[in-house]
C-alpha cells in the first residue's frame, strides 16, 4: 500500500506543476510590446499613424479602439514620444496630411451615399436588374451637404495650407511677394497725364 501512496503524491505533484506551467504560458504578450514591459515605439507609431491617415478618426478613437483587443498608450505618451523625437513628429505631420486627403477623397461617396435613398415600395427596395434602384431626395441632399461641409472645415482647420481658404494677398510663403515699387516714375506719370490732356 505504501507504494500506491507515492505514485498517488507524485501524480499530484506533476499536475500542480504542469497547471503552474500552463498559467504562466497563457499570459498574452502585447504583439507591439518589447519584453511585456515598454513600448515598441516604432511599431506603435507605424500602427496608429497608418490609422489615423486612412480614417476619419481622431486619434483618441483609434488609441481607445486598441490594436488586436489590447489596449494602446495614453494619448498623452503619444504626443509626448512625437514632442521628443523628430522622426515621429514628422511621422505625425504626414499622417495628418494623409487623413485630410482620405477625407477629401471619400467626400463625393459620403455626399452620393447620403444624398440617393432607394425607391421603397411596400417596404422594400424597388430592384431592376439585380440593383437597387436610387432617387435623390431633399432631406438627403441636405445632410450630405451638412456631412460634406463639416468635412471641409475640419479638413481646412486642421490642413489649413492645403485646404484652407487663401487670405493673403501676397507675400506669404506659398504666394508671390507683394511689389511695392511704383511701375512708373515721376516724369512718365507726369508726360502721361499731359498726353491724355489731365494735366497742364
Amino acid at each position: 500500500m505504501a507504494i500506491k501512496k507515492k505514485s498517488v503524491k507524485k501524480k499530484v505533484a506533476t499536475r500542480k506543476r504542469v497547471v503552474k506551467k500552463r498559467a504562466a504560458a497563457k499570459k498574452p504578450i502585447h504583439p507591439l510590446m518589447l519584453n511585456g514591459q515598454s513600448w515598441d515605439i516604432p511599431k506603435v507609431c507605424e500602427f496608429v499613424f497608418d490609422r489615423l491617415a486612412t480614417s476619419d478618426d481622431g486619434l483618441g478613437e483609434i488609441l481607445s479602439d486598441g490594436f488586436e483587443g489590447k489596449n494602446l498608450p495614453s494619448y498623452s505618451t503619444i504626443m509626448k514620444w512625437v514632442a521628443d523625437d523628430e522622426k515621429l513628429s514628422e511621422m505625425y505631420a504626414r499622417a495628418r496630411e494623409g487623413q485630410m486627403d482620405w477625407l477629401q477623397h471619400n467626400m463625393k461617396n459620403t455626399a452620393m451615399d447620403l444624398a440617393l435613398q432607394p425607391i421603397m415600395i411596400d417596404n422594400m427596395p424597388l430592384v431592376v436588374n439585380g440593383e437597387i434602384v436610387k432617387t435623390v431626395s431633399q432631406p438627403g441632399v441636405q445632410l450630405a451637404r451638412l456631412i460634406t461641409d463639416n468635412m471641409k472645415w475640419t479638413m481646412a482647420k486642421l490642413s489649413p495650407r492645403k485646404y484652407g481658404d487663401k487670405v493673403a494677398i501676397g507675400g506669404a510663403d506659398d504666394l508671390p511677394a507683394i511689389k511695392t515699387e511704383p511701375t512708373l516714375t515721376k516724369e512718365q506719370a507726369i508726360a502721361l497725364l499731359k498726353n491724355n490732356g489731365l494735366a497742364s
